[in-house]
């Protein structure tokens, strides 16, 4: 029977769960029998009979008169621990305990183990029959973890008194220091003082890694759409996430175990705090509700404008749970149910009355809102002011100010206007009709209404403009010439009428009429006999003044450009004039203010005189400019003449100017055909190479005229070089040494070398003025032919070598 509940077990073992052989403890009841294959554990350390060599638990029911029905299955073990113990010499103490090797060890890792087992305690009323008798007591069970069987390295789990006499279920949770591979459970007795303690035992589940600790916190009743949620801290390689059930929230921090939700929704909002553990794929959960209530509405109804001292009274009717109340804040009253939304209130203050309507929910704060009940009593005055004439078409209105609660309102009955602001009882009234403006001015409140009325007589003063002085489009004909006028008109008003000029210059006038005016801006104030007054402001403008300028103007020369050019502008309309000579010709001209006037010669017969120009415009004004003086100029003729037309390098040519010219020459210009130039009136040069040359005089005149003339000279080289071929040493100091004869070099680039018939270097120099004497080491060498080179620079730069032999006789 306990082989084939073993079978069954097996199947439904779980990965990562903890089993042992025959969990409900199976097997053959009877005094000192262990279910198989649990092991009797606590050992006596020797041969005990009876017994054997260790403490022997019992499968029962059965023995001792334990009659407790099995948990689960048919039967369940019972063990004890009696001390001291004195019924077998060399035993002080006999516990009792059972173990086996788990299906797997358990794994250190921090996470914790659970599972359950049925205990109840062994109470008995049979006394055991070793002398002297022993009273079974209350026990407890400890769950220890090892290497081996029965071993006790680590003390996992203890039960506490197991005082219940019916089975209970206990749940065993334990977290082990080590990767324990063998359980142990073992009775303790639980009280020090009594001698025997025996507990029963049936039914232990799989042992597996339990689910994480979740707990959610406490619920929670607010007034406010957020609160802070606090639920239990994360463990080591835990993780938590909390999330909505219903309701609704905004977590601040979803995964945080203290965390501010908020937009809650009203009523319940429940929220799940889920915990995982990497070591298991249990999770823990729990829930708290938050019960949010809402701020009540309130409304005391709108405010109230009364012609009486009573009302009624209209705020929002209470919700369940509420209550409401009024209350008087300021003025008075006689309120007829305080706890009614809609209640009359009577014998009202004049004037504003405040009451409150408070809403008291069951758990939040008291709300509340204020309505203003007005009382008016009606004593109403209305005085739209004095009648007026007036001579302007606006007037200030001047009614009587509206009291509390009085409001005060402007409306035309006869004639015409534009009130600016018909609430003001000081408000300008514009755009009257000439004539009468009959308006009412009338005060109300919400009660009554009374009115007054003001006549406002308007005649307006008119003056216009008979006539003005126009001169082609200009009220004076000329530039400073004062020939304008100005003629008036009146009428309306209330006559008679006093003028008064003012105007530029000190000018001042009461004639209606005035004249002989000078240009600038006129001013008269008209009068009437009701000192109304019109001002009218005239500008008198005067024509441009007649400019003529000179822009510029040329002789005639070599170009043949001879003009002259001027501009004009002013005056009154299109402007012509006049170009009159010296010499007798006249040409005139009509103006075009787009262009200026450009003459040529060639509308003249001559160029050599005085030019004046003249010019008027339609007014008869007009304008003469100065004399201008033209002339006309002979072109020059360049002329030179050179020292030399024929001379040898480096010898200094003199060049002299005979130009021919009437206006003075601002420019000379040389060039000697050597890439060479000059600008001096007479200049000197020195040519360096021999040759033809061409050299040519441009000459201008500060009429910008030229002229160009060119001569031809001849430049000889004269570079000549001597050179022996025979020298003789006697000592008759006679040709006694070899040195070449040369002019025209210069004499820094000079070098001779002399060699022998084998190419041997005998003598060199660089001074020209130094030969060789026919030695070489400070003897005279032999009778031979010898070789020489001779080279130089000539003072043009030319480089020159000359090679050739030279004998030496002795």
């Amino acid at each position: 029977m306990k082989y084939i509940i073993i079978i069954v077990f097996i199947p439904y073992i779980l990965i990562g769960q903890l089993t042992v052989v025959n969990p409900g403890l199976e097997g053959p009841t009877g005094w000192g029998i262990t279910p198989e294959p649990w092991q009797n554990c606590m050992p006596f350390g020797f041969f005990v009979p009876g017994y054997g060599d260790y403490a022997t638990p019992d499968t029962q029911p059965g023995t001792f008169y334990v009659t407790l029905p099995p948990s689960e299955g048919s039967s369940y073990i019972g063990f004890g621990h009696i001390t001291p113990y004195t019924s077998q010499p060399g035993l002080s103490e006999f516990q009792e305990g059972f173990g086996q090797e788990l299906s797997s060890p358990m794994s250190a890792n921090g996470c914790p183990y659970s599972f359950t087992i049925d205990l109840a305690n062994g109470l008995t009323p049979d006394i055991w029959a070793d002398p002297p008798p022993i009273e079974t007591t209350i026990g407890e069970v400890k769950v220890f973890g090892g290497f081996d069987l029965c071993s006790e390295q680590e003390l996992l789990w203890s039960s506490g008194p197991v005082t219940n006499e019916d089975w209970e279920t206990y749940t065993v949770e334990f977290t082990p220091s080590d990767n324990y591979s063998h359980i142990t459970f073992a009775c303790f007795k639980a009280d020090e003082d009594a001698e025997c303690g025996y507990v029963l035992a049936d039914n232990i589940t799989p042992i597996i890694n339990s689910a994480p600790t979740s707990n959610a916190g406490e619920n929670q009743e607010i007034c406010d759409d957020y609160t802070t949620l606090s639920a239990n801290s994360l463990l080591d390689g835990e993780t938590g996430m909390w999330s909505i059930i219903s309701g609704n929230g905004d977590f601040t921090e979803l995964n945080s175990p203290i965390t501010e939700v908020n937009s809650l929704s009203p009523g319940e909002n429940i929220f799940q705090w889920t915990v995982s553990a990497i070591c298991t794929d249990e999770i823990g959960t729990s829930q708290v509700i938050i019960t949010f209530e809402e701020e009540p509405f309130v409304d005391a109804g709108n405010n109230q404008l009364v012609c009486e001292n009573y009302t009624t009274l209209n705020s929002n009717n209470t919700q369940n749970n509420e209550t409401g109340f009024w209350s008087i804040i300021s003025g008075g009253g006689i309120i007829n149910n305080i706890n009614d939304p809609n209640t009359i209130v009577s014998d009202l203050n004049e004037g504003e009355n405040i009451f409150q309507w408070t809403i008291s929910p069951i758990l939040c704060e008291d709300v509340s809102d204020q309505v203003s009940i007005n009382y008016i009593n009606s004593t109403l005055i209305s005085n739209a002011g004095q009648n007026t004439d007036v001579c302007e078409n606006y007037f200030e209105l001047n009614g009587n100010t509206p009291n509390y609660n009085e409001t005060g309102y402007w409306n035309i009955i006869t004639g015409t206007g534009v009130l600016e602001d018909p609430s003001n009882p000081n408000t300008i009234v514009n755009n009257l009709s000439i004539g009468s403006n009959t308006i009412e001015w009338i005060i109300s409140d919400p009660c009554a209404a009374v009115s007054s009325y003001i006549n406002i007589n308007f005649q307006n003063l008119e003056v216009t403009i008979n006539d003005i002085s126009n001169y082609n489009g200009y009220n004076l004909s000329c530039n400073n010439v004062y020939d304008g006028f100005i003629s008036l008109s009146s009428l309306g008003g209330y006559p008679p009428y006093n003028y008064n000029w003012t105007g530029p210059n000190n000018f001042s006038s009461i004639s209606e009429d005035i004249s002989n005016l000078s240009p600038g801006e006129y001013e008269c104030i008209i009068t009437d006999g009701l000192q109304c007054q019109n001002i009218i402001s005239i500008i008198l403008e005067e024509p441009p003044e007649i400019n003529l300028e000179f822009i510029s103007f040329n002789d005639m020369d070599c170009f043949n450009n001879a003009y002259i050019d001027f501009n004009a502008d002013g005056g009154t309309g299109t402007l012509q004039g006049l170009v009159t000579t010296s010499w007798g010709e006249v040409t005139s001209f009509i103006w075009n203010e787009n262009d200026q006037w450009y003459f040529q010669y060639e509308n003249f017969e001559q160029w050599d005189g005085l030019i004046t120009v003249s010019a008027y415009d339609i007014n008869g004004c007009e304008i003469i400019s100065e004399e201008v003086l033209v002339q006309t100029w002979d072109d020059p003729i360049a002329e030179f003449e050179t020292s030399t037309y024929n001379t040898e390098i480096l010898q200094l040519v003199d060049f002299t100017d005979f130009s021919n010219y009437e206006a003075s020459i601002i420019n000379w210009y040389w060039d000697f055909d050597d890439g060479n130039m000059s600008n001096l009136q007479n200049p000197s040069h020195i040519y360096e190479q021999d040759g033809q040359y061409t050299v040519c005089l441009t000459i201008e005149d500060n009429n910008g005229c030229t002229s160009e003339t060119c001569q031809i000279i001849h430049i000889y080289s004269n570079t000549e070089a001597y050179i022996p071929n025979i020298f003789t040493i006697n000592q008759d100091d006679i040709n006694e040494v070899f040195q070449p004869v040369i002019n025209g070099f210069i004499e820094d680039s000079y070098e001779m070398l002399i060699y022998d018939r084998w190419g041997k270097l005998l003598f060199s120099t660089n001074d020209y003025q130094t030969g060789w004497d026919g030695t070489y080491q400070n003897n005279i060498v032999t009778q031979d032919v010898y070789s020489y080179r001779v080279t130089f620079l000539t003072i043009t730069g030319e480089s020159k070598e000359y090679i050739g032999k030279v004998s030496l006789v002795k």
